[in-house]
């Protein structure tokens, strides 16, 4: 009894990182208009002639660009390895659930207690797939969900960057 129990639960475990992956995913379509709108707010910026601002005016406005581009290579950089790098495990196919199951019966097609062997050994089967793919898909996803809270820490600093660059640089434009 205690390994159907166990069995139930892996296997709702294991569904649970399937579709904590799926969430994952979709949470990316944010980060990556922000990556794009910031992208286009830098270059927008950097076309700017700032021949006539002093010297002091010219390194303060272009750290802040520089420090936001590389704040946003590090959420480009985060965001590529929320997004790819990492291949899921996956319970074997349904065919090849049943061809097992098929070759425990033909194992255990001699034994007494064919039908105990046969339910005992598929179970095994079952729960160590289901501890084992699962366990891995939860490493994963704990990976991706540490590279999109890295993706949106940087680029909240490379958006506030670019923005006071942009303020700055409105403010010399006006003196």
């Amino acid at each position: 009894m205690k390994n159907d129990e166990n069995l139930k639960l892996y296997e709702k475990m294991y569904l649970f990182e399937i579709e904590r992956r799926e969430k994952i995913n979709a949470r990316l379509n944010l980060p990556m208009a922000v990556i794009v709108a910031i992208f286009g707010l830098l270059s927008y910026v950097f076309n700017f002639d700032t021949n006539s601002f002093t010297i002091c005016e010219n390194f303060v406005f272009y750290m802040l660009l520089t420090f936001a581009s590389i704040s946003l290579f590090v959420a480009c950089y985060h965001f590529k390895n929320c997004w790819s790098g990492l291949v899921d495990q996956y319970m074997p196919t349904a065919k090849d659930i049943e061809d097992y199951y098929q070759t425990l019966e033909s194992t255990y097609a001699e034994f007494d207690e064919k039908e105990d062997l046969v339910k005992s050994y598929f179970n095994k089967f079952l729960l160590e797939s289901y501890t084992e793919y699962g366990s891995y898909n939860a490493r994963n996803n704990d990976y991706r969900s540490e590279q999109l809270y890295f993706t949106v820490r940087a680029l909240s600093v490379s958006l506030f960057l670019a923005l006071i660059a942009t303020i700055v640089l409105k403010i010399m434009a006006l003196t």
